[in-house]
């Protein structure tokens, strides 16, 4: 259950992220690669 935890906060992050962007649709491809560095800071 503790593994489940940790896995579904970095995932939920990176969702959120693509519909903020999806608007611009230009930022859609910076975005995926922001997920992914967002994903570290987001538990700080």
């Amino acid at each position: 259950a503790v593994e489940t935890a940790p896995i579904n906060v970095p995932v939920a992050v990176p969702l959120t992220l693509p519909p903020l962007t999806t608007a611009s649709g230009a930022n859609e491809p910076a975005a995926q690669r922001a997920a992914p560095e967002v994903s570290l800071p987001a538990p700080q």
